[in-house]
Order: structure tokens, then sequence, then C-alpha cells
């Protein structure tokens, strides 16, 4: 297990969070990206991030936040950004809606997975838990979607339940590859000496200041 310093922390997190919040940022300067068909939505780091973090950081705990606080950070950009339009209140609860509260379960499950990574990592399991996570990830999100979203407004009965996730397909599509990608790039040589390159600088700084006191 390593620790990563400030910088890769810093990094990980700047990426999750801008990436999030651009498809709204391009859509509060008047870009149409509505459809799946003109903007990859879904298509995320944040859950191979979380994967990365859960399997390979020496704290579990910044593993887990790095992601989560990612992701709140935008959300409640998001919120100001709409706030700018139709009033801070109504962006915030356009943001932060009831049914984000099983965006962020599925979002805590992703992640979660990267403990089978933790406890056996290989090609194998990194792919496993680069499928898994999204597709639990949508499996819990899409619940929210039929049962809380009243913007959509699925009818609550089997066939609103079949076509709430039929519709969620395009979205899973687009996280899977994307959980794919850039697992590949963080788990690979580069990624892991990367980490270890910041571990030790990591270490260095704090022997250097040890040292300094001393």
């Amino acid at each position: 297990m390593y620790q990563p310093n400030k910088t890769l922390l810093a990094s990980l997190f700047g990426y999750c969070f801008l990436i999030k919040i651009l498809p709204f940022v391009l859509m509060h300067f008047g870009m149409d990206i509505q459809s799946d068909a003109t903007y990859p939505w879904t298509f995320t780091p944040l859950f191979a991030v979380g994967l990365f973090g859960m399997g390979l950081f020496k704290d579990l705990r910044m593993g887990f936040l790095l992601p989560v606080a990612a992701c709140l950070a935008a959300d409640v950009t998001i919120g100001v950004l709409a706030g700018m339009q139709y009033g801070l209140q109504e962006g915030l609860a356009y943001a932060l809606y009831p049914g984000q509260v099983l965006n962020y379960l599925g979002l805590f499950a992703a992640i979660g997975v990267g403990l089978i990574i933790r406890r056996v990592r290989n090609v194998g399991t990194v792919l496993v838990s680069a499928i898994l996570a999204p597709v639990l990830f949508f499996l819990i999100s899409n619940f929210g979607v039929w049962a809380f979203d009243t913007y959509i407004g699925y009818p609550r009965t089997l066939a609103g339940f079949q076509q709430a996730y039929f519709a969620g397909l395009p979205f899973l599509k687009n996280s899977l590859i994307s959980t794919l990608a850039y697992s590949a790039l963080l788990f690979s040589p580069m990624g892991i000496a990367q980490l270890k390159q910041n571990a030790v600088a990591s270490r260095s700084n704090v022997s250097a200041v040890a040292t300094h006191k001393g």
C-alpha cells in the first residue's frame, strides 16, 4: 500500500471535479448537449479513481473520501451554476435532489469494490472490479431514478421500472468504457510508478521536516 502526496491527491480530485461539472458548464454557456448523442454523459473517472484509492492507498479513508468529496463538490458547484439562472435555492434543489441519496449509495458501493483489488491485485481483479463498480452504480442509481425522479416521472409500475433501466443503458455503456479506460491507465506500470514516486516524495518531505525540527 502507498501513501500518495498532496499533489497526486489534488490532481485526482481536480480531474474528477472538472469532468463532472464540464457538461453543466457547457450548458450554462448555451451549448445544447442534453442527449447522449452530443455528449458522453457518465464518461467519468470517479469509479476508477475510487478503485485505485481503495485498492492501493495506505489510508482507506483517503481512498474512499477522495472521489466522494470530488463528487459532492461538483454537485454543489452544479447547483450554484443552475442557481445563476433559476435562483440559488432552486439550483441547489436541482443538483441535490432526493434521488441523489441513492446516487451516493451507488457511488459508495462502486468505490467499495476496490477492496477486492486491495485483497488480490492482478489484471483479473482490476478488470472484474472495473466492470462491477459501474454496474452496481447503475443498478442502485436507476432505482432512484424510477422511484424518486419526478422530473422524468416514470410510472411506479413494473413497466416503468423496466423503462427506467432500459433508458439508462447508454449511460451504463459510457461508465463501463470510462472505468475500464481510466483503470487501465491508473493501474498501469506508469500509474503505479507515479503513485510510488509520490509516496517516496511524501515520505521524504516528512523526513525533511522531522530533521529540521530536530
